[in-house]
């Protein structure tokens, strides 16, 4: 079993933190970071496409889009922000390691819910219009931190533990 991002929390934590999923399974290595069949390491911290408009990326982020989520919700995401739970800032992401580095908005302060913290989602390659994906690591301080981060999930375990102990959050193209 591969896996490149292994995190514990509370399905509360997690939908109040960072609007995170909270199914659980784990993600293919070669889909994420973590050393690859060369036995070069490609953590998270090489990830590299940003997000933001000063960054010269020309790739659009593959989950652009509108959703349905497992857990009857609707998921918005652009190449900068990802609307689920609350508007989150995309700061960097990687097509070819699906991994996504996010930042909570400062309003999330008035609701005492982490406010600029960072966090690190996965995902799956979309087929036939149905990805899923899961945040291995949330309420992290800096984007250095969500960078360097070693947390893992299990892409195998899709609608089981592998999340964090919980399914992963199924999207499902509008």
């Amino acid at each position: 079993m591969k896996s490149i991002f292994a995190l514990g929390f509370s399905t509360a934590a997690c939908a109040l933190a960072i609007a995170c999923s909270t199914t659980s399974t784990s993600i293919p290595k070669d889909a994420t970071a973590g050393t690859d069949s060369t036995g070069t390491d490609d953590t998270v911290a090489d990830s590299g496409k940003k997000a933001s408009k000063d960054s010269g990326t020309t790739e659009d982020f593959e989950l652009v889009g509108t959703w349905e989520t497992s857990f009857a919700g609707t998921a918005i995401i652009t190449n900068t922000t990802w609307n689920e739970f609350s508007e989150l800032k995309i700061v960097s992401y990687d097509n070819d390691k699906n991994i996504a580095i996010l930042q909570n908005p400062p309003a999330n302060a008035d609701a005492g819910l982490s406010p600029d913290k960072f966090s690190v989602n996965v995902w799956i390659d979309p087929a036939a219009g149905v990805t899923y994906y899961c945040t291995v690591a949330f309420d992290l301080d800096t984007e250095a931190e969500a960078l360097a981060s070693t947390k893992s999930a299990d892409a195998e375990d899709l609608e089981g533990k592998g999340c964090g102990g919980f399914p992963w959050t199924k999207l499902t193209k509008k």
